[in-house]
């Protein structure tokens, strides 16, 4: 959604039905273009070559309510430039992986979390899902947001936690990076059996103790 002249704009909005993308759907295609999604009902499909947010231009998607499912989802990926997924309300269900941004070219992806769920988590259940969150931001301040395994390796990755509940089963970590922004580096927390991911500590208070 948008075309490809420079500055171009496009807005899909999804308020019933069931909308379905057999291949892939895409905002933000090229160059200096604008692609919206609004979802405020109903659901959206997409096939397995997945949701592309930003590829070289600015995507956007932003779910109030209704149901999106894909395979894939990219935000702002190797080749992009900036994409974001905002969700207040409904749910999103990724049922492979999920790459946000891209570090080495400073391409920037950000997710928000403030309502309704998104979920990365393995169709067949194996457990085998990951969200790279390789540049960008991801906040979680409501809501629900369930991974197999969460990524963060990259200094240009930033994850915001003030809310809501987070589900995972496994995370890459580096060790030398605050990966929930408490002040805490991420392998001094697992020396002492505290949660990486986790800035409100294991006695519920802001911060680890």
């Amino acid at each position: 959604f948008s075309n490809t002249a420079m500055g171009a704009k496009g807005t899909l909005t999804v308020a019933g039905g069931t909308v379905r993308a057999t291949d892939k759907l895409v905002a933000g295609w090229e160059r200096a273009t604008t692609g919206t999604v609004w979802v405020t009902g109903g659901e959206v499909k997409i096939g397995n070559t997945g949701l592309f947010l930003g590829v070289e231009g600015f995507g956007k998607m932003i779910v109030s309510n209704g149901v999106v499912t894909t395979d894939l989802a990219y935000f702002g990926d190797v080749s992009g430039y900036r994409g974001s997924l905002e969700i207040y309300g409904g749910s999103v269900s990724v049922y492979s992986n999920v790459l946000m941004g891209y570090c080495p070219k400073a391409n920037t992806g950000s997710v928000v979390i403030a309502g309704g769920s998104l979920h990365i988590t393995n169709d067949w259940e194996d457990i085998s899902a990951v969200l790279d969150l390789s540049g960008g931001t991801l906040t979680l301040s409501g809501g629900l947001l369930e991974v197999d395994t969460f990524v963060i390796t990259n200094t240009c990755a930033r994850f915001i936690y003030t809310g809501g509940t987070l589900i995972y089963n496994y995370s890459i970590l580096s060790s030398t990076l605050d990966a929930d922004g408490d002040g805490l580096r991420n392998d001094w927390e697992v020396q002492y059996g505290l949660g990486p991911l986790n800035p409100f500590g294991d006695d519920g208070a802001d911060g680890d103790p």
